[in-house]
């Protein structure tokens, strides 16, 4: 039986394989499962799955000052590539505290990855919907003089949701409307 060394000294040398081994920023490919901002980090949970099964989990960080500087070179760009469930390919320093454990830590998002895959998904949900006599279905629907019941796809505590129910409830006409929410991130 091998002697004993503490949780400290464990961490320390596991701080060090990964320092030898990771020395430059690796590319990654992962799902944002969640994203939490607390003063200026944001702090994202990434995952990968495999035949709808997780199969990796590991904590990320995008610090203040790489969020600033990612601002700038990507624009409003950014804040829209770092929402629950988007596919991202980042550039991450991959760290160990002898404390906190393993993070990622960001330094860069490529845009391209994951907007190109969300105009693949669309053009595959297009081709769908016109396979299937369902893309100018809505054309042939008369319409009334005002919508009674609407669904609407949306997060109920989206700053757009609130607006919009604002506008219906204050709508010149008085009408009243049937207003079935359907939750999305």
């Amino acid at each position: 039986m091998s002697e004993a060394i503490g949780l400290f000294r464990l961490n320390q040398l596991i701080k060090r394989v990964i320092a030898l081994n990771f020395g430059k920023p690796v590319l990654v490919n992962a799902e944002i499962a969640a994203c939490k901002v607390s003063r200026g980090h944001y702090y994202l949970d990434l995952i990968e799955r495999q035949d709808g099964e997780t199969v990796a989990q590991l904590g990320a960080t995008l610090w203040q000052g790489d969020y600033a500087r990612l601002k700038l070179k990507l624009g409003a760009v950014l804040d829209g590539l770092l929402q629950t469930g988007l596919s991202v390919q980042i550039s991450v320093r991959v760290e160990f505290h002898e404390r906190y454990g393993l993070k990622l830590s960001i330094q860069n998002i490529e845009p391209a990855y994951t907007l190109g895959q969300l105009a693949l998904e669309q053009q595959a949900v297009l081709n769908r919907l016109t396979l299937e006599g369902l893309l100018e279905k809505n054309k042939t629907t008369p319409v009334p003089p005002a919508w009674r019941r609407l669904g609407v796809v949306s997060s109920s505590s989206a700053a757009g949701f609130a607006d919009l129910m604002m506008h219906l409830q204050a709508n010149p006409f008085g009408y009243a409307f049937d207003i079935q929410v359907f939750e999305a991130a």
